[in-house]
């Protein structure tokens, strides 16, 4: 995580250890994607606002593949 230039995390399953290390590359400033399966019914909590949630259908990967790569062009070009 110290070494990435940004995060990609699946948080579906609402997961704490997930939690935990988004929570540490927040500490350590790095730009934060993250995904949430359309269904997987999770409620993410109220603390994920302001994030990028790039919410997806896992019978589309090809779908989040698109958007997971638009949205790292764009931390590419905002750091530039």
């Amino acid at each position: 995580i110290r070494a990435a230039d940004f995060i990609v995390a699946d948080v579906s399953r609402l997961n704490p250890n997930v939690f935990y290390e988004v929570g540490f590359a927040h500490a350590l400033r790095k730009r934060t994607i993250l995904l949430v399966d359309i269904k997987s019914g999770s409620r993410l909590p109220s603390y994920l606002i302001g994030l990028e949630i790039i919410v997806y259908d896992s019978a589309d990967f090809r779908g989040l593949v698109d958007r997971v790569l638009s949205a790292t062009r764009s931390f590419m070009l905002r750091s530039a």
